[in-house]
């Protein structure tokens, strides 16, 4: 861990800070470093399959945020001041928060992507469905349907349990 440290009255702009809590979540660094990763980052996240390829953009990730002028600090309660940390942890709270975001935002291009692939295969039969397309069709409609229902509840709870800190 790096070993610099950071006055409670020093935080910037631009800090992340690791921790739980209203505070933590809604401090402007923790706020701009959601937005960037979903402005810049999110769609490849989701697109990519092989963990390694992930953990290789979170590195990316975790470059690009130092250019950009982020620092992630965790307080420290025996000195009663915020230390920066070493770049593995940043990379794995960067996949983490990807992993959560990806998970609970029930607009996000995985929600979507699903869908659009049901719907999709519904078009390889070549018509030879017997009669049974329909109910295929109306099948998938209510499969959508529960995947949404299903994400905006995680998204809830994700809101709520953040509210309630």
């Amino acid at each position: 861990m790096n070993h610099e440290k950071v006055a409670p009255n020093d935080v910037q702009t631009r800090d992340v800070l690791l921790g739980r809590g209203g505070y933590i979540y809604t401090h402007s660094g923790n706020v701009l470093l959601r937005k960037f990763l979903d402005e810049q980052y999110m769609g490849t996240w989701i697109a990519l399959t092989v963990k390694m390829a992930k953990t290789n953009l979170t590195r990316q990730i975790v470059m690009d945020l130092e250019t950009e002028g982020f620092r992630f600090l965790k307080w420290d309660r025996p000195s009663h001041e915020w230390l920066v940390v070493d770049q593995n942890v940043v990379r794995e709270k960067i996949a983490t928060l990807l992993r959560e975001m990806a998970r609970f935002e029930p607009h996000s291009l995985l929600a979507h992507d699903g869908a659009q692939n049901r719907m999709s295969d519904r078009g390889n039969d070549n018509g030879n469905d017997n009669g049974n397309q329909a109910e295929r069709d109306h099948q998938a409609d209510d499969d959508d349907q529960a995947e949404r229902d299903h994400q905006a509840d995680h998204a809830d709870t994700a809101r709520s349990r953040i509210a309630s800190v």
